[in-house]
């Protein structure tokens, strides 16, 4: 996105035009950052994740995949913070963090 005017050039030239001329390009100056700040806000914008990955989630507690695997296997996490995916378990973001919370405490 371009913006016609830069600030240094409005106040340059800003006595060769009218009030109304000079509202009308603030008014689209703010129209053009408006669109740029939504532009950018969607771009950066990501759905938050529900489930992780069994190294995601050991890297999230700094602990090894293998511990997070016997921590399964033993019970420490609730049977609805984890679930069975295509390519083997995956943690509930928010229940099986709160079951991590639960053990260091």
């Amino acid at each position: 996105m371009t913006f016609y005017f830069s600030i240094n050039e409005m106040s340059r030239y800003d006595c060769e035009f009218t009030d109304s001329e000079r509202l009308t390009r603030l008014i689209f100056t703010v129209e053009e950052l408006t669109d740029l700040v939504h532009e950018l806000v969607r771009q950066r914008t990501q759905p938050t994740k529900t489930w992780m990955e069994p190294c995601e989630f050991a890297a999230l507690l700094r602990i090894s995949t293998s511990t997070l695997r016997t921590w399964r296997r033993d019970g420490r996490f609730h049977p609805n913070a984890y679930r069975k995916g295509p390519r083997g378990y995956q943690f509930h973001a928010e229940l099986a963090l709160r079951d991590a919370q639960e053990l260091s405490s």
